[in-house]
C-alpha cells in the first residue's frame, strides 16, 4: 500500500502528497477529520502538487471534502491539479463543482 498523506504548510494551506485511490482515501478521510476539528480559518488551500496518482475514489474524497467545508462556511481551493485529475473531472464535470486554481504540466 502507498502511503498518502496532507501536509500543514501554513495556516490554512495543506499539501496532500502521494497516492490518493482506494488504499489511501480512508486514512486521508481521517487525517481531514482531525483538520476539520482545529480549523476555524475562512479558506482552505490543498496544493495537489505533489499526488502521484489519483482515481475515482479520490475524486471522491475531493468531492466529500469540498462539501464538508460548505457545511462549515470554509472556501476550499485546490491548486496544482495533477493533469489526471484534470481529466477525469472534465469527464464528469467534476471540475464544475470543484474548485480548482490550475492544472500542473504533464
Amino acid at each position: 500500500m502507498s502511503q498518502a498523506q496532507l501536509i500543514p504548510m501554513a495556516e490554512g494551506a495543506l499539501r496532500l502528497v502521494g497516492r490518493v485511490d482506494y488504499d489511501t482515501v480512508p486514512a486521508l478521510a481521517l487525517q481531514m477529520e482531525s483538520y476539520w476539528r482545529i480549523a476555524s480559518l475562512p479558506r482552505l488551500s490543498i496544493d495537489m502538487s505533489q499526488v502521484s496518482h489519483i482515481n475515482t475514489a479520490g475524486v471522491a474524497l475531493l468531492i466529500d471534502w469540498f462539501k464538508q467545508a460548505q457545511e462549515k462556511g470554509i472556501a476550499l481551493v485546490f491548486s496544482h491539479i495533477p493533469s489526471q485529475l484534470a481529466r477525469i473531472a472534465a469527464l464528469t464535470r467534476v471540475d464544475k463543482i470543484l474548485n480548482f486554481r490550475g492544472v500542473a504540466e504533464a
